[in-house]
């Protein structure tokens, strides 16, 4: 990744070696200056179950901020496979302050199955991703949203013993142009040739056009 011109300015040029020597250098440092504490706890419940695990970290950063700092995480997989699973972290140093929270939702239908998750932080907004799918056609809707803005794609996804089908309705929401995306696998098909794109020669102006795409889709552009 570090030799590929595309991505190479993001690592500010740096080769793979010297990259490789500033990871190094760095985890050196934390090493020597950094000292801590990790304890993990585990819940387990009928059948030996895992219902929760708690991490807790705390460590001590002399070569920086020189303060303690404790970051705490919960994965909570509810008391059934029904319930809903919470993972939640926490991190507070002397500075600041941050949580954050992943939440899943599965819960069965009479004629399909719903799926939910959503994202809180204290950074930014709740976001949720939503999944409605009927097995017995395929049919799926899938929405994505915060509390100002939702977005929703619908389609189908098909499978049996000679492969699957992914179809994907709509993606613009634009009431003027219409783009569905089909994708088709076969169990035992024989994968041809595979001719690489020339990045260093036309990948930078590959991404731009790809990015002008998105870009158009999402505006409602054409």
């Amino acid at each position: 990744m570090l030799e590929n011109q595309v991505t190479a300015d993001a690592f500010n040029g740096m080769s793979y070696r010297e990259a490789l020597r500033e990871i190094r250098g760095a985890l050196r440092d934390f090493e020597n200056n950094s000292t801590g504490d990790i304890t993990y706890s585990f819940f387990v419940g009928k059948g030996n179950r895992l219902l929760r695990m708690d991490t807790s970290i705390s460590y001590n950063d002399a070569m920086y901020t020189g303060e303690r700092a404790v970051s705490q995480g919960t994965c909570d997989f509810g008391a059934s496979p029904k319930d809903r699973w919470v993972f939640s972290l926490t991190s507070t140093d002397s500075i600041s302050s941050y949580e954050a929270k992943v939440i899943w939702d599965y819960k069965e239908r009479s004629n399909g199955v719903e799926s939910t998750l959503t994202i809180e932080s204290s950074a930014s907004d709740p976001v949720s991703l939503k999944l409605l799918w009927i097995p017995d056609s395929g049919d799926f809707l899938l929405s994505v949203g915060d509390r100002w803005n939702e977005y929703e794609v619908t389609g189908a996804f098909t499978a049996d013993d000679k492969g699957f089908r992914l179809e994907l309705d709509d993606l613009t929401g634009d009431p003027y142009m219409y783009l569905t995306i089909g994708i088709t696998a076969e169990y035992g098909a024989q994968i041809g040739q595979i001719d690489y794109i020339n990045l260093d020669k036309w990948g930078e102006s590959l991404i731009e056009k790809l990015e002008d795409l998105f870009i158009n889709i999402y505006s409602g552009g054409y």
